[in-house]
């Protein structure tokens, strides 16, 4: 969404400096033309700024949830590693024990 919009605020400014351009040929109309020649890219540049703007913060949201995914998933990952280590030892006291019994 933020694309187009971006999209159409170059358009909004292109326009502007178009109608800047052409301002002269119209002499009878030549102050309004410039007049919407000035207001269109700084409207579309103000409009640019806005929507960078937000999409600025809806980054910095997405890279915080991201981070507390993150730190989330260390510790979980911490746990499934303490776990395994637990099960590990689990299995090769079984193991010394079954060989303990074999030999009796």
């Amino acid at each position: 969404m933020n694309a187009f919009l971006f999209i159409i605020t170059g358009l909004i400014v292109l326009v502007g400096s178009s109608v800047i351009a052409i301002a002269p040929i119209w002499k009878e109309q030549e102050r309004q033309f410039r007049l919407i020649g000035v207001v269109l890219p700084v409207g579309g540049g103000v409009m640019g700024i806005v929507i960078g703007l937000k999409s600025a913060a809806k980054s910095d949201a997405l890279m915080r949830s991201t981070a507390q995914i993150v730190q989330t998933s260390a510790k979980t990952l911490r746990g499934v590693d303490e776990t395994l280590k637990t099960s590990k030892d689990v299995l090769k006291e079984t193991g010394d024990n079954l060989e303990r019994l074999r030999r009796v």
